[in-house]
């Protein structure tokens, strides 16, 4: 259970770039399950993060009424570089692209997905609980023909199972995050 949080978004150091595509057939629920070291990099911080999503997404299911399912598929895409080209060079549309299908629920999907859906959760009640306008997603059940709204003030999400979502974690991938961040 989490019994508190604290923003410190300036104190985030990159010790690795852990990637997916490198990482998913290594990084296993039974990797993460046991109680030696799994033998690769970061395995007690991952087995900690992993737990931690389980518990998170149970609590959300318990809201939602029922568990999630994934029945739809995730892409990796992948470029890799022309002949001869060095690595630091941008793409000029000569080199393959590598498409691969991504398992969600996979212990590092679960790892991300949680804690995105814990960071919006938790921003977007600070945006509210400041007063601050923000852009939020919200859902109001999860009956046939409900969907998805975008509106500007906190309300719940039932298809995620929390009182309210603002994207604010990817300003990379989408402009509302950027503007929720501002």
């Amino acid at each position: 259970e989490c019994l508190g949080t604290e923003s410190r978004i300036e104190r985030v150091a990159i010790a690795a770039n852990l990637r997916h595509d490198r990482l998913d057939g290594v990084v296993t629920a039974a990797a993460l399950g046991g109680e030696a070291a799994a033998g690769f990099e970061f395995a007690p911080e991952l087995a900690f993060c992993f737990r931690l999503a389980q518990a998170l997404k149970a609590a959300r299911e318990v809201v939602r009424g029922r568990p999630e399912t994934f029945n739809r598929p995730d892409y990796n895409f992948r470029l890799d570089e022309a002949d001869g080209q060095a690595p630091d060079v941008p793409p000029d549309g000569s080199e393959t692209v590598h498409i691969s299908e991504r398992t969600r629920g996979a212990p590092l999907d679960l790892i991300v997905s949680e804690a995105m859906i814990f960071a919006n959760r938790h921003w977007g009640a600070l945006l509210a609980e400041c007063g601050v306008p923000g852009i939020y997603r919200s859902q109001a059940s999860l009956a046939p023909g409900i969907k998805v709204r975008m509106g500007t003030k906190p309300a719940p999400h039932a298809g995620i199972g929390v009182p309210q979502y603002a994207w604010s974690t990817s300003p990379l991938r989408r402009y509302v995050d950027l503007v929720n961040q501002w």
